[in-house]
């Protein structure tokens, strides 16, 4: 899984949703490192999804397996998701409270799903239709995605 780590002190990672990347946060991120002198910022690109994308997404429980070695042996973190990157978030707050100092939670379901396997489907899905560049195109526009960042969204 790919990480941009900037900043040393506490971890704040940042975990994007479905259909985008890492990418997402670099300005968030840099505000945070910017406003507070002592933390450090982790954006990843999940699996399947931005300089991920050659890799599967394996699901919920080997996405959080991966998350907790990122971030084990840097103190307990911040986490910070975005839709599917939320449900990540609480699910790794869940099985590992120690590396969870806080959470933010950003337009993530508040109840759980009657097929949880849907979501990694789903995932899957939006990582494959993101790789067709028509489509990816379409979605960026939709989306709203900033014109400097459209070459990395797609």
């Amino acid at each position: 899984m790919h990480a941009e780590i900037h900043g040393d002190g506490m971890p704040v990672l940042f975990l994007h949703g479905a259909g985008v990347a890492g990418w997402i946060w670099r300005q968030a991120a840099s505000e945070v490192r910017e406003a507070h002198d002592n933390l450090q910022t982790i954006a990843v690109d999940l699996p399947g999804f931005g300089r991920s994308a050659a890799s599967t997404y394996p699901g919920a429980d080997a996405t959080v397996a991966e998350l907790s070695d990122l971030i084990r042996d840097r103190g307990p973190a911040v986490v910070v998701g975005f839709s599917l990157g939320s449900q990540l978030a609480l699910r790794l707050a869940s099985l590992a409270p120690d590396l969870v100092r806080g959470l933010v939670w950003i337009s993530g379901e508040t109840r759980p799903t009657p097929f949880p396997w849907a979501t990694g489907v789903g995932a899957g899905a939006a990582a494959a239709l993101g790789r067709v560049p028509a489509f990816a195109s379409r979605q960026a526009t939709q989306a709203g995605v900033p014109v400097p960042l459209r070459s990395e969204y797609l």
